[in-house]
């Protein structure tokens, strides 16, 4: 009796275990919607419609929606008292004791077989939203490279070739190893939940490709961020600011973060944390129970859509501010209505002049796709700005 009460107890442990990682996983994608609302009203909603508004809405919304449900299925065995009860409402009209056993059994044998087929259907949702949801975030950050490297094609390939292999194993691995999955959903009498029993051994085998994808866009962006560094256009940036904090005059028209700088930092931290998430995750499914395998998962669809989000409202963001100071400047009389053009460096020495009104109007969820691509030298021979 000890061991029954015993594996009872550590069955609605690992219930419970899951339950809550769920709710709080919610509770990081709802908070972070509550605190960054008015900005996605400012810098989204009265924005022009572009692959990156429409990337962060269908990241946005698609999935609250999806952890939403998740928490809907995960708390749906409350619904059980309710068909209880409709259970005992019918059972009081049969007269005989034989006939209203013969009706229970029956009712509880269909039942079951229906909790059973809606955990495998549930476990197959969790795991394709997981893997759409990761996408998005992927697809994100291919967008801000895309920005780092002026819109180079062949590193749009590089990355696109990549990603389509990761996500096309991810997938194969999914779907072989939610096939192999055995779930259970009345182990524990009057507690329907949904519980994975056994597994495939390699199902941790998912996260692998992702992570090696992750670390391939870091270092695609830290790359990118020492090659900038190296040719000039953080370096004169950086002293420029150092200048100002020094109380130079001459350089009070450089405030606030570039672009690129930006680009540089999110994407950093993008990696840092989903790799850390990711990491956790796979290390999760390898050395603990197969009862724990979804305690994580919420967590990896939080970030992934928190950090997102941040990296298009940053850039927003960023867009808004520089309207500001421009308006201010001009306002004020101060370079705001001399500076026409910001200087970029290239390795091999060539100096290219960018419009200034071209990056402040821009609008930075196309900024890769459109502007970086018309950068002219100021020699009349043609220069590679990448």
């Amino acid at each position: 009796m000890t061991t029954i009460s015993g594996l009872i107890a550590s069955v609605v442990t690992d219930i419970q275990n899951t339950r809550y990682s769920e709710l709080s996983s919610s509770a990081i994608i709802v908070y972070d919607h509550l605190i960054t609302f008015d900005q996605e009203v400012e810098h989204v909603w009265n924005a022009p419609w572009t692959i990156g508004k429409t990337l962060f809405l269908i990241n946005r919304y698609y999935t609250l929606f999806v952890v939403t449900f998740n928490n809907y299925g995960n708390y749906l065995a409350r619904k059980r008292s309710t068909i209880r009860s409709l259970f005992a409402n019918f059972s009081r009209t049969i007269q005989s004791k034989t006939n209203e056993l013969l009706v229970r059994l029956t009712f509880l044998w269909h039942f079951s077989r229906l909790i059973k087929s809606s955990c495998s259907q549930f476990f197959h949702w969790q795991g394709w939203t997981g893997l759409i949801a990761c996408a998005l975030g992927e697809i994100t950050l291919q967008l801000r490279l895309y920005a780092l490297y002026y819109g180079n094609k062949r590193i749009l390939a590089l990355m696109l070739c990549s990603f389509l292999a990761v996500m096309a194993s991810s997938a194969v691995i999914m779907g072989t190893a939610l096939h192999e999955t055995k779930i259970e959903s009345n182990i524990i009498p009057g507690i329907p939940f949904c519980i994975p029993i056994q597994t495939s051994n390699h199902f941790y085998a998912f996260w692998i490709p992702i992570l090696s994808f992750e670390t391939l866009l870091c270092s695609l962006a830290l790359y990118k961020g020492y090659r900038s560094y190296k040719d000039q256009e953080l370096k004169l940036r950086l002293r420029r600011r150092k200048a100002q904090r020094l109380g130079d005059a001459s350089n009070q028209d450089v405030k606030g973060a570039t672009l690129l700088e930006i680009l540089l930092r999110d994407s950093v931290a993008y990696y840092i944390v989903m790799f850390a998430t990711y990491l956790t995750t796979t290390m999760i499914w390898i050395f603990r129970p197969t009862s724990d395998l979804e305690i994580p998962i919420g967590f990896t669809v939080a970030m992934s859509c928190v950090m997102c989000n941040r990296l298009l409202l940053n850039l927003r963001g960023s867009k808004h501010g520089q309207l500001r100071r421009n308006a201010s400047g001009t306002g004020n009389g101060h370079g705001g209505g001399t500076s026409k053009s910001q200087a970029h460096l290239t390795s091999a020495g060539d100096r290219v002049d960018v419009p200034t009104e071209e990056i402040i109007e821009v609008d930075l969820g196309e900024y890769e796709l459109h502007k970086l691509r018309t950068l002219k030298p100021t020699r009349s021979r043609s220069v590679n700005v990448v």
